[in-house]
């Protein structure tokens, strides 16, 4: 591996730990929103982030809390501020309709909370 891939690698670790550190730094913040479950997935949770790379969430939400779409809109432009990249999410219960993308996530995935 050249020199440039190695440092290459290593800023793309350290962003995955950078997201990872100010999630879980803002865990309650999240949890009060309604969600229940938070996971990194995709390309920064493999390290793999470039400079317009997206973070991919997973949550899961309070079945009993009314959470809305404009909660949801709420939460990713938080998000967006917070991490200084754009945020898409996922549901397990619309992802688990679909096994091999479910699986693929599955196996990314980075538990914050």
């Amino acid at each position: 591996m050249s020199s440039t891939a190695r440092a290459e690698s290593r800023d793309q670790d350290a962003e995955r730990e950078r997201v990872l550190l100010l999630l879980r730094a803002h865990a309650d913040n999240i949890r009060r929103r309604g969600v229940t479950r938070l996971a990194l997935f995709g390309s920064t949770a493999r390290g793999e982030a470039g400079p317009s790379s997206d973070v991919d969430l997973l949550i899961e939400v309070d079945p009993h809390a009314r959470f809305t779409l404009v909660d949801l809109a709420g939460l990713e432009r938080f998000l967006t501020s917070l991490l200084l990249r754009p945020v898409e999410f996922a549901f397990p219960s619309r992802l688990r309709e679909r096994p091999r993308i479910w699986r693929r996530v599955r196996a990314d995935a980075v538990d914050v909370f």
